[in-house]
């Protein structure tokens, strides 16, 4: 059985991996092109969400192993596509492990309870992926689906009346 933490890890995983695959499909100037209003690029967006997911691993205690790539090191797009398995892996870590959600965390931003952070992991990477989508919807990119309805239809958990099985 999975749980609600679980699914919504395997969420977040799922559709970092999928945009970064979508965007390996893309022109590459196309990823570096500024657009008004975004304080960054397609890559670098990529590159902030991943960023901040190994920080929140950290606080969490599953921080990853050897020099992972961090927003500062402006990391490819096929070295973001290289580390967001990994990352994915220290997400089901964390679902298998558990988290104390009141246990606290003190770090640059001062103390923070730990399901705050379970919390903002989630939801940062949901933002800035919606910001991605719209950025290249802006540059007349159809973005791709990366909302549960299409996760859940992944996974078998939805079915679309079109799609065989349903009724």
């Amino acid at each position: 059985m999975t749980d609600f933490l679980t699914l919504s890890l395997r969420h977040n995983s799922w559709a970092n991996q999928a945009l970064l695959d979508f965007c390996a499909g893309l022109d590459p100037e196309l990823l570096e092109r500024r657009v008004p209003d975004n304080l960054r690029t397609i890559r670098e967006a990529l590159a902030h969400i991943l960023g901040a997911e190994q920080r929140y691993l950290r606080a969490l205690g599953h921080g990853l192993e050897g020099s992972p790539l961090m927003e500062p090191d402006d990391p490819t797009l096929e070295q973001l596509r290289a580390l967001a398995p990994r990352l994915a892996a220290a997400w089901e870590q964390v679902a298998a492990a558990g988290v104390e959600l009141e246990q606290e965390d003190t770090g640059p931003r001062g103390t923070t309870r730990l399901g705050i952070v379970l919390a903002q992991a989630v939801h940062h990477g949901s933002d800035h992926r919606s910001q991605i989508c719209t950025t290249l919807g802006a540059l007349g990119v159809e973005p791709p689906d990366l909302d549960l309805w299409t996760y859940g239809a992944t996974i078998g958990w939805v079915r679309f009346p079109d799609q065989p099985g349903s009724r």
